[in-house]
Formats: structure tokens, C-alpha cells, sequence
């Protein structure tokens, strides 16, 4: 399930810490990106196996699917 209202899941979760404290900001990054898509009308897809591997979306594109994993952490740069 994903919220159109960060805010207000905030409120529900009763959580108003700052996102380097929060315990569940993985979660929280998924749905950002969540809504971001359904903001642009891109249907949301995800991906599991039985064994309960997962991919967080897969897009559709003109060269087939495209799986995407959200990470809340910094990426690392290459070099």
C-alpha cells in the first residue's frame, strides 16, 4: 500500500523524525517514488518470486521491462 500523503502517514505512524532517524525510511523512499510514478500515470508493477525476492517497480518501456530497486541510502559514485 502506498500513500498519496507523506504527511499524513507521518501522522498516522505518529513519526516526525528527520529521515536519518527514521527507522523506516526505506519504506518511505518506495512510496515517494511510488507516488512520483502515479503522478505521471505510469501503471506500478512490482516483481516476487515464492521465495519472496522482490523488485520494487518494473516499467514498462519500448525495449521491454524495466526493473527498479529503490534504496534510501547515498549511491555510491563510480570512480
Amino acid at each position: 500500500m502506498y500513500f498519496i500523503d507523506l504527511g499524513f502517514r507521518n501522522r498516522l505512524a505518529r513519526d516526525f523524525r528527520n529521515r536519518d532517524l527514521c527507522p523506516d525510511v526505506g519504506p518511505l523512499a518506495e512510496d515517494f517514488v511510488a507516488l512520483e510514478f502515479a503522478k505521471r500515470g505510469q501503471e506500478l508493477r512490482f516483481w516476487r518470486t515464492k521465495s519472496g525476492a522482490e523488485v520494487d517497480f518494473v516499467l514498462d518501456t519500448r525495449d521491454g521491462p524495466l526493473p527498479l530497486e529503490v534504496k534510501a541510502g547515498a549511491a555510491d559514485t563510480p570512480g
